[in-house]
């Protein structure tokens, strides 16, 4: 691939992500899901399943639901109670 067009991929590709991410905001907004502002947006709920919180394949179900279950329950006032793989998963 030219410099010319690879140039203009990646044009495409930001532009298209500009029009993405506001549009993705506005559905979780419209389910309820964040608040947001010009400036701010607040996670107002926060949807976990166990492949979403999975660390490798071969976790076994019950570290996981566990992981689940502590999670929901520090999220958001007790964060400092989660561990830092923990706390990865909430920034992803």
């Amino acid at each position: 691939m030219s410099g010319l067009a690879s140039k203009k991929m990646q044009a495409q590709r930001l532009e298209a992500s500009k029009r993405r991410c506001p549009f993705l905001l506005n559905v979780l907004h419209g389910l309820g899901l964040i608040t947001k502002s010009r400036s701010l947006i607040e996670i107002d709920e926060l949807l976990l399943f166990p492949d979403l919180v999975r660390h490798s394949a071969d976790e076994s179900n019950s570290v996981v639901s566990d992981r689940v279950s502590r999670i929901e329950t520090a999220w958001p006032a007790d964060v400092e109670l989660l561990d830092n793989s923990e706390l990865g998963i909430l920034r992803e």
